[in-house]
């Protein structure tokens, strides 16, 4: 079959670089579409992830593939089927690090959908009743916002996944190795790379960030060099204490136009790894905030390191 007159396209042969040019390409095969990495660190953190990911993780948003093992058979070749899954998964690990599930577009994990039929095909005996109420009350807590509206479109108005459920944002981990989660906003601020993984945390440009006050807002902190603590900037409007995870901080410094710093410990980085940018290693911090007591408002956030303030304050 050729594309001359062919009615899966509606050019010519001879206008496929022109149509390339003018619609882009998403070919694996395209310049740069494959980036093969046996990085051990890359390879450990997305087996975590590929497990247990806030977005895509399989035991979250695939657990009933563990029922075909409650009814495995060895007779048959039936042991083969999951070795073929595991080396295709690690193949999408290899190949493609920053992206092993196939972006937006599908529940969780796209290039998984493919091989999570192969499970169904383990049961070589009747399956009982019980594990399916156990694997559905545990996989309850994840799925349920996608069981109560199964034709919503998995990307909400947001931009952020519609089918990850509240408790899943606040106890899975967040994919630090995936360039392609939908909503997450990237902002280069002072030295440092944050990834916005709340939206009461939100850009208004390049380089200036707001926090919605009285909600809790999660971002992602990225150094190239270990940081021990940050210095957390609000506007005027800010109340005098906030709270990072379970710490109640005071103001260590009021500025005379009103914005208030905090001084925030960081404690050991949640993770260590390349990122999609560079092959050397990236500090990375959770930094949850919540500012109590205000009213539902947009106030100003900043950002820098601590080394960053004391070589500004030393210049002066």
């Amino acid at each position: 079959m050729t594309l001359n007159n062919s009615p899966i396209s509606d050019f010519p042969a001879s206008r496929w670089n022109a149509s390339l040019q003018k619609w882009g390409n998403t070919a694996w095969i395209q310049e740069g579409g494959i980036e093969p990495s046996f990085h051990p660190k890359l390879l450990g953190w997305n087996t975590a992830y590929f497990l247990a990911g806030r977005n895509v993780g399989v035991l979250p948003y695939f657990l009933p593939f563990l029922l075909g093992f409650t009814a495995w058979g060895r007779e048959r070749g039936r042991w083969a089927l999951p070795l073929a899954v595991a080396v295709a998964v690690l193949g999408f690990f290899v190949l493609r690090p920053f992206n092993f599930y196939g972006g937006g577009g599908a529940i969780a994990n796209r290039y998984f959908l493919p091989l999570y039929p192969a499970f169904w095909f383990l049961a070589a005996r009747p399956a009982r009743v019980w594990p399916a109420v156990l694997v559905t009350g545990l996989a309850a807590p994840f799925l349920l916002p996608l069981w109560s509206h199964p034709t919503q479109f998995p990307i909400g108005n947001d931009g952020r996944y519609a089918h990850v459920s509240a408790f899943a944002q606040r106890w899975l981990p967040y994919e630090t190795t995936q360039s392609h989660i939908p909503g997450g906003q990237d902002v280069a601020m002072n030295g440092v790379w944050l990834k916005l993984l709340s939206h009461n945390v939100y850009r208004t440009d390049e380089t200036r960030l707001r926090i919605v006050g009285d909600n809790r807002g999660e971002l992602l902190i990225g150094s190239p060099h270990p940081l021990e603590r940050v210095y957390v900037e609000l506007g005027r409007e800010a109340p005098v204490k906030i709270e990072v995870g379970e710490q109640v901080l005071r103001p260590s410094l009021m500025s005379p136009d009103g914005s208030i710093t905090f001084d925030v410990p960081l404690g050991a980085p949640r993770a260590v790894h390349p990122m999609w940018w560079t092959w050397d290693d990236y500090y990375l911090y959770d930094l949850d905030l919540r500012l109590p007591g205000m009213p539902p408002i947009p106030v100003s956030l900043r950002i820098e390191p601590a080394h960053l303030l004391l070589q500004k304050s030393r210049g002066r």
